[in-house]
């Protein structure tokens, strides 16, 4: 787990959906990954060609409604704020592309099937009662 923003955020190197992943991130007190400015963004590609990934899920997704893109745990919209979409993307290909991913190869984001496995990363507010010390002895 590495901090940086005011903010701890955690590499998760086995495949899951996007749900999953989810779910796997509220369990650890967090949520996906929503990276909302440049540098943030910067930060998770940096976390991403660490562990030399496919993908990894971020925290959105337009599964409420089409086209409709918004972060799952700030409930805001995509649109709001910054974003880094690859070029033509999201594209919805084939009407099943609902989930968030930030692509290893392209560097940018891409929509892809919330039911595909990839990597994710987590976050949570970086506090006192976040830091994890190992017992020894």
């Amino acid at each position: 787990m590495r901090s940086d923003y005011d903010m701890c955020y955690a590499y998760m190197s086995h495949n899951t959906t996007w749900a999953e992943a989810e779910a796997a991130c509220k369990a650890l007190g967090g949520w996906l990954g929503e990276p909302r400015t440049l540098q943030e963004n910067d930060f998770f590609e940096k976390i991403m060609f660490e562990h030399r990934g496919y993908a990894v899920w971020l925290g959105g997704h337009d599964r409420d409604k089409e086209g409709e893109w918004r972060w799952e745990h700030a409930g805001v919209p995509l649109k709001d704020g910054f974003t880094f979409w690859g070029v033509g993307e999201p594209n919805d290909f084939f009407h099943r592309e609902d989930c968030l991913a930030f692509y290893y190869e392209s560097g940018h984001w891409n929509d892809i099937p919330c039911d595909h496995e990839h990597h994710f990363v987590c976050e949570k507010p970086a506090d006192a009662s976040s830091i994890v010390v190992p017992v020894v002895g």
